[in-house]
């Protein structure tokens, strides 16, 4: 995740969840506020709905009775959040959304058309060649924060040397 001293690419969007954004810092802002004002909306409106039920259980469910489940039902709805704002928008970004939620943690990928998906790893930008090919050639899904977080610097540095015009602050949030 690279930002230099004048533009944050990182947003924190809710106390566990943070999206790394690619593109014009201007329209990554806009996006990342906006989708935060809207998952802090949201987080009000269900924590009013168990409080006048008393109840957290939903209303949706599978085969037998059981709820389906999303592997991370929170980021999910984030990666969602902003694919539709994009959708409505041209705004040309890209993000990584990262976090975890009560079913555990997850990365979801953003694409400037508004796609998305969970994926176990992603680089994007305009690094992104060097960044992916660094991730695609050392990623193992069994390893440690140390290994994994030694893997992303080196990755972030890969996809630096390819854009030196971006800067070379390097910031990793975990």
């Amino acid at each position: 995740i690279v930002a230099d001293k004048g533009c944050l690419k990182l947003h924190r969007l809710s106390d566990r969840i943070c999206a790394a954004g690619a593109g014009t810092s201007a329209a990554c802002d806009e996006l990342t506020r906006i989708t935060a004002l809207k998952l802090e909306t949201q987080l009000m409106q269900q924590r009013q709905r168990r409080g006048s039920t008393g109840s957290s259980s939903s209303s949706r469910s599978g085969a037998h009775g059981h709820a389906p489940r999303d592997p991370s039902p929170r980021l999910s709805a984030v990666a969602r959040m902003l694919s539709r704002e994009m959708r409505a928008e041209d705004y040309g970004s890209a993000f990584l959304v990262g976090g975890a939620d009560d079913a555990g943690s997850g990365l979801f990928v953003v694409t400037p058309e508004g796609a998305y998906e969970q994926v176990p790893f992603a680089a994007v930008g305009s690094g992104m060649g060097p960044a992916a090919s660094e991730l695609v050639g050392r990623y193992r899904p069994d390893m440690d924060e140390e290994e994994a977080c030694r893997l992303v610097a080196d990755a972030v540095r890969c996809g630096i040397t390819e854009d030196l015009g971006r800067g070379s602050f390097l910031r990793l949030w975990i």
